[in-house]
C-alpha cells in the first residue's frame, strides 16, 4: 500500500512539475508579463466565453506535451523494458549497473526526486509570476490611495444645460507602438494611418512630442481592470479574502464611476461586445455601475443577428459588432433622453489577432497582426465617419482608447526596449481644448474625468478617484509623485481599498 501511495504521488509531482514550467513558457510566450494580480482575478472569477483559440493552444503546448514527457518518464523509469537486455548482454555486474543504467536507483529515490523537482518548479513560477512580489506587497500597507482618492460620490459635478451624448470606443489593444516612429509609434510603417487622420482638430493627449498615450500602470493592464480604470479612476486590486467581482453586484461597491454619474443624469446608457459579457465579470461592473443595457454574443443569439451555433474568435467579430452598434445608436439617439453607447473591440486581441475574411488587408503584410491592425483601422475609420454623418453627433463627444496595451509579446520583439509603449487615446467632438496635451505623464485611470470634461461637465477640483482632468492644470499623480513610486505605491495593501471601494 505504501509503495502505491508512493507511486501515485510520485506521477502527480512529477506532472505537476512539468505542467508548471510549460504553462509558465506558455504564458510568457503569448502574454508577455503579466501579474499575479491578474492571475488572482481570473481564478476568482468567470472565465466562460474565452476565445477558442487560446484554449487549444494551451492544450496543444501545454497539456499534451506534459501528458508525453511525463508518461514516457514514467514509464522508463518504473517499468524499464531495456534493463534486464543490457544486464545480459553487457554481463554487467550488481555495483557497476548504476552507472552505466542508473534507474534502479532513480526509482528508489524517485518520490525525494520528484518533490524537489516540484518545489523547485514552484519557486520557478512563484519568481517568474510574481507571487512572492505580490506577498511581499500585500504584507506592506500603504495610505496612497486613501490620501489622494477623490470620492466623486462628493464632489460638485455640474453638466451643461444640453447635455451632449458619449459614445465610447474601447479598441482591443489600441497602443500608439503601432504607429510610424515618425508620428509617435515604434513601427517602420504606420499601421493606422485612418485613425491618425482622425487627430487633426481633434484632442489626443500624449506622453511625448508625437503622438502618444497614457502609460500602463498597475492594475489597469488587461481588459476589465483597464476599463474600471478609465471609468472609475481606480486600478483593479485583489484580495485573497471573499469572493470579490466574481457575482451580481458585488463589484467594486464603494466605487462611484462614469456610468453611476451619467445614470442619475438621466442617460440610457448600453455597452457592447461581440464576447460572453459575463467572462471577467464585465457584466456585474457595468450592470452594478450605471444600470446599462447588456449586448453581448447571446444578446445577438437572442436577436437572430447570428445562429447560437455561430462562433468565431471571441464570439463574432467586430465588422458585425460596428454594424450592430450603428443600429443601437440610432435607436438611442431617437430616444429623449442623452445616452452613453459604449463598446469593446476583439479582433487585436492576442495571439496574432483575428483577421476577418472581409477585411481587404488580408494580403498587405507579411505577419498576421499587422494586417488585423490596419483592418481594424478601416473599420474603426469608416464607422466614426458614419457617426460623424448622423444628426446627433453635433451633440455627441466621441472617446477613442485602448483597453490596455498589447499583451501579444511575440509582435513587439522588435521594438526598441527603451521605447515608452502606450495605451492610445483620442477625444472627437469635445467641448473643450487645451493647448496642454503634448509630453504629459499620466495613465487610464485619468481617463475617467478627462472624459467628463470632453463632455463640457464642470469637476470641482478637476479631480476624480485617482484621475485628473487632463484638459486642466493640474497635474496628475504621475506627474506629482513620479511613475515609479505612483505604481509602487498602488501595488501594496490599501485598506482604504479593500474597506471602502471592495466591500462597502
Amino acid at each position: 500500500m505504501k509503495k502505491l501511495i508512493s507511486l501515485i504521488a510520485s506521477f502527480v509531482l512529477l506532472v505537476l512539475g512539468i505542467l508548471i514550467l510549460y504553462g509558465v513558457k506558455w504564458s510568457y510566450t503569448e502574454f508577455g508579463y503579466f501579474s499575479f494580480n491578474q492571475i488572482l482575478f481570473h481564478i476568482k472569477t468567470s472565465i466562460g466565453g474565452t476565445s477558442s483559440t487560446i484554449i487549444s493552444g494551451f492544450i496543444s503546448r501545454v497539456i499534451v506535451p506534459t501528458s508525453i514527457i511525463s508518461t514516457v518518464i514514467f514509464l522508463i523509469i518504473f517499468f524499464n523494458p531495456f534493463n534486464i537486455e543490457l544486464k545480459g548482454k553487457l554481463n554487467l555486474k550488481k555495483e557497476h549497473s548504476f552507472f552505466i543504467y542508473p534507474f534502479n536507483k532513480i526509482k528508489k529515490y524517485f518520490l525525494l526526486i520528484t518533490i524537489v523537482f516540484f518545489l523547485g518548479t514552484l519557486y520557478y513560477a512563484s519568481n517568474k509570476l510574481g507571487f512572492i512580489e505580490y506577498i511581499q506587497d500585500s504584507l506592506t500597507k500603504s495610505d496612497f490611495i486613501e490620501n489622494n482618492y477623490v470620492d466623486p460620490k462628493t464632489t460638485t459635478i455640474v453638466f451643461p444645460s444640453k447635455k451632449k451624448n458619449l459614445i465610447y470606443i474601447y479598441v482591443e489593444s489600441l497602443e500608439t507602438t503601432y504607429l510610424s516612429s515618425a508620428l509617435g509609434g515604434a513601427n517602420n510603417k504606420n499601421l493606422m494611418p485612418k485613425l491618425v487622420g482622425l487627430t487633426s482638430g481633434e484632442v489626443n493627449f500624449s506622453n511625448s512630442d508625437l503622438l502618444g498615450g497614457a502609460i500602463d500602470t498597475t492594475g489597469t493592464s488587461w481588459t476589465i481592470p483597464g476599463m474600471v480604470a478609465e471609468t472609475a479612476g481606480l486600478p483593479l486590486k485583489m484580495n485573497l479574502e471573499g469572493d470579490t467581482y466574481g457575482s451580481d453586484g458585488n463589484f467594486l461597491n464603494g466605487a462611484y464611476a462614469l456610468g453611476d454619474i451619467l445614470n442619475k443624469e438621466g442617460y440610457n446608457q448600453m455597452i457592447m461586445m461581440g464576447s460572453n459579457a459575463t467572462f471577467a465579470g464585465r457584466r456585474y461592473y457595468f450592470k452594478q455601475h450605471g444600470n446599462y443595457m447588456i449586448y453581448d454574443y447571446y444578446t445577438a443569439i437572442q436577436e437572430e443577428k447570428i445562429d447560437r451555433t455561430y462562433y468565431e474568435w471571441w464570439g463574432f467579430e467586430d465588422f458585425k459588432l460596428y454594424s450592430y452598434a450603428k443600429e443601437k445608436i440610432t435607436e438611442l439617439a431617437s430616444l429623449d433622453a442623452p445616452f452613453n453607447f459604449t463598446m469593446l473591440t476583439a479582433d487585436m486581441h492576442f495571439p496574432s489577432g483575428y483577421l476577418s475574411e472581409d477585411c481587404s488587408y488580408s494580403n498587405q503584410y507579411d505577419d498576421n497582426m499587422s494586417n488585423v491592425i490596419s483592418c481594424a483601422d478601416d473599420m474603426l475609420y469608416e464607422f466614426i465617419n458614419w457617426i460623424k454623418n448622423q444628426e446627433f453627433y453635433k451633440n455627441t463627444t466621441i472617446v477613442i482608447s485602448g483597453d490596455h496595451i498589447s499583451m501579444d509579446s511575440g509582435f513587439f520583439m522588435e521594438t526598441e526596449p527603451s521605447y515608452v509603449r502606450t495605451v492610445y487615446d483620442l477625444f472627437i467632438n469635445s467641448s473643450v481644448k487645451t493647448s496642454n496635451t503634448k509630453n504629459r505623464t499620466f495613465s487610464t485611470i485619468d481617463m475617467f474625468p478627462t472624459t467628463l470634461a470632453s463632455m463640457g461637465v464642470i469637476i470641482d477640483g478637476n479631480r476624480l478617484g485617482l484621475g485628473t482632468n487632463l484638459f486642466s492644470d493640474e497635474k496628475t499623480l504621475f506627474e506629482k509623485y513620479g511613475v515609479e513610486e505612483v505604481n509602487s505605491e498602488l501595488s501594496k495593501k490599501s485598506d482604504f481599498y479593500d474597506n471602502e471601494i471592495i466591500s462597502n
